[in-house]
């Protein structure tokens, strides 16, 4: 289980996918107002993003 970091309710948190050992996107999960949980099945916003040349592999 992941600790609680306060700042995720605010800013989000980011995940960082790979397959294969190779970097694919990142994707940012924010939750919704008031609530603590990201997940869009828990009305959380996420979003994603396409590798960039600077992404870690």
């Amino acid at each position: 289980m992941q600790p609680f970091y306060p700042e995720i309710p605010r800013v989000g948190e980011r995940s960082l996918l790979s397959f294969g050992g190779v970097f694919s996107h990142t994707l940012l999960k924010v939750p919704s107002r008031g609530d603590l949980r990201a997940p869009t099945t828990f009305s959380g916003d996420g979003g994603g993003r396409g590798a960039s040349a600077g992404a870690p592999r």
